[in-house]
């Protein structure tokens, strides 16, 4: 994914959309007790990103909410 924004909300907690070409989105939320500024947020969440890519989750561990 080619990403082209970051966009921070902060409604029960803050949650970091990072926007791609072609409409493609990934989400984060954090928890709604951090006070950190947007920067801050953005940085975290792709770190999360990079952790849940390095080390994925087990087939067990997948849940689907459909």
């Amino acid at each position: 994914m080619q990403m082209i924004e970051a966009v921070v909300s902060r409604d029960q907690a803050p949650v970091v959309e990072f926007r791609g070409e072609g409409g493609e989105c990934i989400t984060v939320t954090l928890q709604a007790d951090q006070t950190l500024t947007d920067d801050e947020l953005v940085a975290k969440a792709k770190v999360m990103m990079v952790q849940v890519a390095q080390f994925g989750m087990d087939q067990t561990e997948r849940r689907s909410h459909n």
